[in-house]
């Protein structure tokens, strides 16, 4: 019996120790289980931050500098004409634009998160004139110089190659550039404002109606139909004399007044005919020939009063002027 028990014994501890093995077993497996998921989220992780780095970057970063432009103005229109005529979208681009010098320095964005890096680069050329700055695109690198006289100049190397200059210092992006366009924007701006002034004229309205739907209404005075101006003309038309017209119309102290005044008498006006008018010329004619005889016979008067004698030649003369005169005036 005490053989049996033991024997009994001696395999209860050996399951026991198969049993503990297997559970270590599998806790290892677990544990490489947890690493290998661990690593491949980080995998993960570090993918998804590269994919965001790359797509924050510019596909392609320009910079100019403009001498002599003074307005901010004449480099935003510098810039979006170069987009225009050499980027494939433009709705996508930004622009930043700083003084510089004697000008206008200008950054160009295709794509990105529109973030300038110009700002960075204008402060390491001004503590470090000799430095050359980069600027990473999306595949390939802008470098950035600066000149004697104060000016920059930009050169992007080809896909796949890194600055070969000593003194490379990498630029920062920093603050956030113009949008090529702010059509979507501005109207947005505009749809909101519209919508708040409608609403706000809605609100005015309602209260507007509600004081004036508990305002009494004061009547001051009701007027009568037949007090009215059109009736009054009715009454006049009754007691119509053609031989006066109404001047004035007036309402005075409840009352209606109208001022007459005797119509004007037209003076008649007898045209002449053709005979009327033969029949004056010729009173008018013999008027004159009566008229010249007279004078004519006055003058024979006073030359015989005076005693001038004429001769026989003379007197004939004096006849026919006489005759003469008294034809033409007939």
């Amino acid at each position: 019996m005490v053989d049996n028990e033991d024997f009994i014994i001696n395999d209860v501890d050996d399951d026991n120790e198969m049993d503990l093995s297997s559970v270590s077993d599998k806790k290892e497996e677990d544990s490489f289980d947890q690493v290998d998921v661990n690593l491949q989220e980080e995998e993960i992780e570090g993918f998804d931050n590269l994919v965001e780095e790359e797509s924050s970057k510019a596909r392609m970063i320009i910079m100019d500098f403009l001498e002599g432009t003074f307005k901010k103005s004449e480099a935003i229109a510098y810039a979006k004409g170069f987009i225009d005529n050499n980027l494939a979208s433009p709705s996508s681009s930004y622009i930043y634009a700083a003084p510089y010098s004697e000008g206008f320095a200008v950054e160009i964005h295709d794509g990105g998160d529109g973030k300038a890096y110009l700002p960075n680069v204008l402060e390491i050329l001004n503590e470090d004139p000799l430095a050359c700055v980069c600027v990473k695109n999306r595949r390939r690198v802008l470098e950035i110089k600066r000149q004697k006289k104060e000016a920059i100049t930009s050169v992007l190397l080809p896909e796949g190659i890194e600055s070969l200059e000593e003194n490379v210092v990498y630029a920062k992006p920093s603050v956030k550039m113009r949008p090529y366009s702010y059509n979507g924007v501005s109207m947005v701006l505009i749809g909101s404002s519209i919508a708040v002034l409608g609403f706000i004229f809605l609100l005015l309205t309602a209260l507007t109606s509600l004081f004036v739907q508990n305002r009494p209404v004061k009547v001051l005075e009701v007027t009568k139909t037949s007090e009215l101006p059109v009736q009054q003309w009715t009454n006049l038309m009754k007691n119509y004399d053609y031989e006066q017209y109404v001047e004035k119309l007036t309402y005075e102290k409840g009352r209606w007044k109208v001022a007459t005044r005797k119509k004007p008498v037209e003076k008649v006006v007898v045209k002449a005919t053709p005979q009327k008018i033969q029949q004056e010329i010729e009173s008018i004619s013999k008027q004159i020939v009566e008229e010249t005889k007279a004078e004519l016979k006055e003058e024979l008067r006073a030359e015989i009063k005076t005693g001038h004698l004429l001769e026989e030649n003379e007197k004939q003369q004096l006849l026919e002027i006489l005759k003469e005169n008294v034809n033409k005036t007939e």
